[in-house]
């Protein structure tokens, strides 16, 4: 288990190193059928995805980025692409990520629970040093979240 705390906020993560997936990047056990946890929210009216966290981790391995939004309900299965870019001093990284979304009923708003993206640190040449990460989300039909960013230190 590892936990992050940023901007006062603290979570808990616990992964597993065991997947389907490309060592360069692993997705959790849960989501590695593509689809999404969903929960709906009455009474909200948004136009595009809005993104309500993102939260980065690290080991000497892998670096760990999450996220949580809510999006208009655009049918009864959907596509969100989630676009990262990864960015230092001497290193742009840019990776898409696409999330199957079923949601469970018909609400007007669409909240989608965080899911860890471990991307393997040495594949992609992330060192030691200060990153910024900032995260896009694009739907299917063209909309586009507003850009959400944090910034990580990585120490090793």
């Amino acid at each position: 288990m590892s936990v992050v705390a940023l901007s006062g906020c603290s979570a808990s993560f616990n992964y597993s190193s065991d997947s389907d997936s490309p060592e360069s990047e692993k997705e959790p056990e849960n989501t590695s059928t593509g689809e999404s946890d969903s929960n709906e929210v009455e009474n909200e009216d948004i136009e595009k995805p809005v993104i309500e966290e993102i939260s980065l981790q690290y080991d000497d391995e892998w670096l760990m980025l999450s996220r949580r939004y809510k999006t208009p309900y655009y049918g009864d299965e959907f596509l969100i692409t989630e676009q990262w870019t990864i960015e230092s001093d001497d290193l742009t990284l840019e990776k898409e990520r696409d999330q199957h979304v079923e949601p469970d009923s018909t609400s007007d708003v669409v909240w989608v629970d965080q899911s860890m993206w471990m991307l393997n640190r040495w594949d992609n040449e992330i060192q030691a040093g200060e990153y910024e990460v900032t995260l896009v989300l694009e739907s299917q039909n063209g909309d586009q979240s507003d850009p959400v960013s944090e910034t990580i230190s990585i120490l090793e």
